[in-house]
């Protein structure tokens, strides 16, 4: 990387408010694998990385900091606030904060741009092997990893719970701006970026907001995309929109696995 890009990293570091937790103990020769995690919507505005880092959970995290959970596991861990979240909250609503970057599409290109420079400054940092990056997210949190994964190659695993469906089930209201993407593509066709890198798809059959018959119709899709390779699986979970113990587990030998 050169000096330039580096300088720019590390700007990009101290703009945004985020929060880098490194692992206790010897770093590995090759440094240690990493995980952007990604944090969610929630119809919450306040927080951002503190969703998912710290002492004040989200709820729907069944009380667990997930990042300082991989941390302890031996993993660097980055998360920002997304655009609206936490300290790049606004005082408008969705509605007028999309307007005024410009409509639809915009506020997607913008996170996922932000998304792509958070692996950059991960890949800068000398104790982090740049060749093992994990992209990770729970509900809007997995949204943004599995589009990250397609969009970026330097991610090499992608690990998204409780966000899969088609685009006939899509809901578009005021708190699916930020997804919004133009033009909107197939998810079979994100799937075939990501392709053959390990994907891991979490979901629950008690989800109100995004129906099993939805998800199954993708993962059927999914599945042909990847020719029924192991580097595709789905885990299925008798629970609504919550990300549980379990989840993380699976999670953990995941990574452990393919990262």
């Amino acid at each position: 990387m050169s000096i330039l890009s580096t300088i720019i990293c590390l700007l990009l570091s101290s703009a945004l408010s985020s929060r880098l937790l490194v692992p206790q103990g010897p770093q590995p020769e090759k440094g240690w694998p990493a995980v952007l995690l990604l944090h969610d919507h929630g119809a919450r505005f306040e927080k951002g990385w503190q969703k998912v880092i710290g002492d004040d959970p989200e709820p729907y995290y069944s009380g667990m900091a997930i990042g300082d959970s991989l941390a302890a596991h031996g993993y660097v861990v980055y998360c920002i606030d997304a655009l609206y979240w936490g300290s790049r909250r606004s005082a408008l609503t969705q509605r007028q904060f999309s307007d005024s970057l410009g409509g639809a599409g915009e506020w997607y290109k913008r996170v996922l741009v932000e998304d792509q420079q958070s692996v950059t400054y991960l890949r800068s940092l000398p104790y982090v092997d740049s060749t093992r990056i994990a992209a990770a997210g729970f509900s809007y949190g997995a949204y943004r990893a599995w589009n990250l994964a397609s969009e970026d190659p330097r991610i090499k695993v992608c690990l998204a719970a409780h966000w899969m469906t088609t685009l006939a089930q899509n809901r578009y209201n005021d708190s699916w701006l930020c997804m919004a993407r133009k033009p909107q593509r197939p998810f079979e066709v994100i799937a075939s970026e990501i392709a053959p890198r390990p994907f891991l798809l979490q979901y629950g059959t008690q989800d109100k907001l995004f129906p099993v018959s939805a998800v199954d119709s993708c993962i059927h899709y999914i599945d042909s995309v990847y020719e029924h390779a192991p580097e595709f699986k789905v885990e299925k979970y008798e629970c609504g929109h919550v990300f549980t113990h379990e989840h993380l587990q699976n999670w953990l030998i995941w990574l452990k696995k393919h990262l």
